[in-house]
């Protein structure tokens, strides 16, 4: 059987299957959307297939630890690392190695407040859940993402793990 006829089979099976082929059938049908879809496609799959690989610094590394054991950390919370890693003393420089970590997709960016604040990817979809006025299944993930700063694939695990 071609991928084709696999493709059909699959949306057969699927629970969403008709929405799904409705969906593929609307950007296929239409030749800017169709690169819109494949671009999409492209970067998803080259994100699940870097999910899991990552390599920290012994800075990013600490302060990874500090947002696993606290759930969410500010500026003030990240200042307690100044004393293993000068960088920690400067907001600017702080920011940097925490904006590492979202693009990495280990946490999420949130606000507290006015200030920017920092949280392990469950705390973060339930902050952007709170933000949105969604429960986990209304939701569109992208949205959480674009929020948070982490990787759709995250996103959805989280909301798999608490729906």
């Amino acid at each position: 059987m071609g991928a084709v006829e696999d493709l059909c089979e699959v949306l057969r099976r699927h629970e969403n299957g008709e929405r799904l082929a409705l969906l593929l059938l609307e950007f296929l049908s239409d030749d800017r959307l169709s690169n819109v879809l494949k671009a999409t496609l492209v970067s998803l799959k080259r994100e699940i297939d870097s999910y899991g690989c990552v390599r920290l610094t012994q800075a990013e590394r600490e302060a990874y630890e500090l947002v696993k054991r606290l759930g969410v950390v500010t500026f003030d919370d990240l200042k307690t690392l100044a004393d293993r890693f000068a960088s920690f003393k400067y907001r600017s420089h702080a920011s940097s190695i925490m904006n590492t970590l979202v693009a990495k997709g280990l946490i999420g960016r949130i606000r507290v407040g006015r200030e920017v604040a920092y949280a392990t990817p469950k705390e973060a979809v339930m902050w952007a859940l709170k933000v949105l006025g969604k429960l986990p299944r209304e939701c569109n993930p992208k949205d959480i993402a674009d929020l948070t700063g982490l990787p759709i694939m995250k996103v959805v695990e989280v909301l798999e793990e608490i729906a």
